[in-house]
């Protein structure tokens, strides 16, 4: 499975592949403009970290 996040007006964005049979994703973060990207292989579990800290911002962000 693969999800692509990328904002419409922009070239840059990331994308995460998660094969069903295996416990690691591939997080890339790419820029189309300039046809350059980053692969990271992470377990599973870090999925939960990530998504700690994206809420983490989120909610610092919220106050302001």
């Amino acid at each position: 499975m693969e999800m692509k996040f990328k904002q419409l007006d922009l070239p840059t964005g990331i994308s995460l592949v998660y094969e069903k049979n295996s416990d690691r994703v591939s997080l890339e973060v790419f820029d189309e403009g300039v046809n350059e990207s980053m692969c990271i292989a992470l377990h599973v579990e870090d999925l939960t970290l990530i998504a700690e800290c994206i809420n983490h911002i989120l909610k610092k962000d919220a106050k302001k």
